[in-house]
């Protein structure tokens, strides 16, 4: 079955709007539109360098764009700093496409180690929740107390989404989440994502691309090509999008509008 079953809200909780960022000459995101509807899991997919990690750091406040508007349930956020930033981003959860884990923790004190930091719980309280939140991503009490170096990448792809969602997070950020894990793992990650967005009711961003990915995860796909959303669409149209760039893509087909020396540069634009 395709995509991801989800009471969708028709309201967009996330609006991104003519959102334009440059490194230097180099246009990496040239006027992006794209709204998340609440309860949904959008995929942002596109071909590698085509701004997908950029975008999503903007989202988080990682990266300012040099113009345009990014707007959670109403509030413009490329303006936020402090607290009020603190605020926003302790409703989100995040998955890093590295998983950024910190080898000087244990994976229990990885899994909340935001919560401890804001100083929300007592250290007993945490650990308690951490393991809850191990067990739902299919790892047991052995693992809590190993350093992430002692995982293996499968495992390390589980604490980071543990952690991305210890907080029963309203915003769900996913970057490249089975990025360099066997077919296995990869599916076993998918259903992971797919039932936690499902069961939690969260507005989830994925990035990826792996084309099974999409197709176990996405209610909706958006793709980003040079800098713009080229298509947008239910995930059960990849196959017959009508898009040349979406059907080059979702097929690996080397003929098409995408070129190989496009794919690892991003055009320069005036």
């Amino acid at each position: 079955m395709t995509g991801v079953r989800a009471i969708v809200s028709p309201r967009a909780r996330l609006e991104i709007r003519g959102v334009r960022l440059s490194f230097g000459a180099s246009m990496v995101l040239d006027g992006v539109d794209l709204d998340v509807f609440g309860g949904e899991n959008l995929v942002l997919i596109g071909t590698s360098g085509s701004g997908k990690t950029v975008l999503l750091r903007c989202i988080l406040g990682l990266l300012q764009p040099d113009s345009g508007s990014i707007r959670i349930d109403g509030q413009e956020t490329t303006t936020l700093g402090g607290r009020a930033r603190d605020a926003l981003m302790q409703r989100v959860g995040v998955l890093f496409q590295r998983n950024a884990l910190f080898d000087s923790l244990t994976v229990w004190e990885n899994v909340v180690f935001g919560l401890m930091q804001r100083g929300q719980m007592p250290r007993a309280k945490a650990r308690a929740l951490a393991l809850d939140k191990l067990a739902a991503v299919g790892l047991d009490e052995t693992a809590a107390d190993l350093s992430p170096v002692e995982l293996s990448g499968g495992m390390q792809k589980r604490v980071g989404l543990a952690r991305a969602i210890a907080s029963n997070p309203e915003f769900l950020f996913l970057d490249d989440p089975v990025a360099g894990l066997d077919p296995m793992l990869t599916h076993g990650i998918d259903d992971l994502i797919a039932e936690r967005v499902r069961i939690l009711g969260t507005t989830g961003l994925s990035i990826t691309q792996d084309v099974g990915s999409i197709r176990r995860i996405a209610n909706r796909v958006a793709m980003l090509w040079q800098g713009r959303i080229v298509w947008t669409g239910p995930a059960d149209r990849i196959d017959e999008s009508g898009n040349p760039f979406v059907d080059q893509f979702v097929h690996g087909r080397i003929a098409g509008p995408i070129r190989f020396d496009e794919q690892w540069t991003v055009k320069n634009r005036k």
